[in-house]
C-alpha cells in the first residue's frame, strides 16, 4: 500500500526534480535510494522490433490518451495519496504543482558548471543481458520465444526468477567510483529502481529490494558512499511509477498464466508485477 502511494505521488513532480535529488537530498536518504549499463534509446534490430501496441484500456483516467505505463495521477489523486501517507512530509516551499516548481526551484551552480555526468542502468535485466533494460516487458511479448529457449516457459521461469541469479558477486563500488572519477564525470546518477519494480537499496517501503533478495546488499548505499568519497555528486533516478502497466502479455499467455495462477498471476507476486489488478479502484484505494 505504501509503495503504491509513493509511486502515485512521484509522478506529478518527477520530471523536473533530477537536479534537486543531487542538491537537497540528505546523504543518508540518498544512500538509501537507490552495471551492466544500458540505454533506453537502444534500438532493436528490425527482426526483433515489436508489433504496434494496441490501444491502452487498462485503468481509465490516466495521463495520456496514448499508451501510458503509469497509474492515473491527476492532482486530486496525488493530493489524496499524500494525505494518506502515515509519515507527513515536512513543510517546505514546494507544492505539487508546476507553478510552484517554476517559482521556487533554481538549478544549482555546480550542476550548471559540470561538463559531464553519468547515468546508468543496472539490475535484474543484467542477468539475461539481452537487448536492454526493458527485458521484463519483452519476455512477455516480443521475446517470448527467445526467453523460452534460454530460460524456459514463462509459467516455469518468470522475471521474478532472475532475482536469486542477480548476485552482484563482482560488484566493487570503490572500483566503480574510481573509474567514474577518471572519466571526468562530476556527478553519477544510477537508476535505483527501474520499471521492473526491484529496488537496489535497503528499502523500508518495498520488500522487493537488493538487501532482502538477490545479492543481499545495499548496492546503492555502498555506491553512494564510494562515489562521495571521490568528491563526486551522487543522485538517483527512480522509474518505479512505470511498473504499474509495464507488462502487457498477449491474451493467450495471460490466459494460460491466469489459469495456472503462475508468475504474473501468482498471488504471492501480485505486488511485484502489478498485472493481476490494475483497476482505477485499486489505485485510488492504495
Amino acid at each position: 500500500m505504501c509503495l503504491r502511494i509513493i509511486q502515485t505521488c512521484t509522478r506529478l513532480v518527477g520530471v523536473l526534480l533530477a537536479p534537486i535529488l543531487f542538491a537537497v537530498l540528505p546523504e543518508p536518504a540518498a544512500a538509501q535510494r537507490g552495471s551492466n549499463a544500458t540505454n533506453e534509446s537502444v534500438q532493436m534490430p528490425p527482426a526483433a522490433t515489436a508489433a504496434a501496441q494496441p490501444p491502452n484500456t487498462i485503468a481509465e483516467g490516466g495521463n495520456s490518451s496514448g499508451y501510458d505505463m503509469a497509474p492515473e495521477t491527476r492532482l486530486e489523486v496525488v493530493e489524496a495519496a499524500v494525505a494518506a501517507i502515515p509519515s507527513k512530509i515536512p513543510a517546505g516551499p514546494f507544492k505539487p504543482t508546476w507553478e510552484s516548481l517554476k517559482k521556487n526551484y533554481r538549478v544549482p551552480q555546480w550542476f550548471i558548471d559540470a561538463k559531464l555526468g553519468l547515468s546508468l542502468h543496472w539490475g535484474l535485466y543484467s542477468v539475461p543481458a539481452y537487448h536492454n533494460e526493458w527485458y521484463e516487458k519483452h519476455m512477455y511479448g516480443t521475446f517470448i520465444q527467445w526467453h523460452r529457449e534460454h530460460f524456459g516457459r514463462q509459467d516455469k521461469f518468470g522475471y521474478k526468477d532472475f532475482i536469486p541469479m542477480f548476485t552482484a558477486e563482482k560488484f566493487d563500488p570503490k572500483a566503480w567510483a574510481e573509474l567514474f572519477k577518471k572519466s571526468g564525470a562530476k556527478w553519477i546518477a544510477p537508476t535505483v529502481q527501474h520499471h521492473d519494480n526491484f529496488a537496489l537499496w535497503d528499502s523500508r517501503v518495498t520488500p522487493f529490494n537488493a538487501m532482502q533478495m538477490g545479492p543481499k546488499r545495499d548496492l546503492m548505499g555502498e555506491l553512494a558512499r564510494a562515489v562521495r568519497a571521490q568528491g563526486l555528486k551522487f543522485g538517483v533516478s527512480n522509474h518505479g511509477i512505470e511498473n504499474f502497466q509495464f507488462i502487457n502479455p498477449p491474451a493467450d499467455l495471460a490466459a494460460d498464466l491466469k489459469a495456472k495462477q503462475a508468475d504474473l498471476y501468482d498471488p504471492k507476486w501480485a505486488d511485484f508485477y502489478s498485472v493481476a489488478d490494475r483497476s482505477t479502484k485499486l489505485v485510488r484505494s492504495s
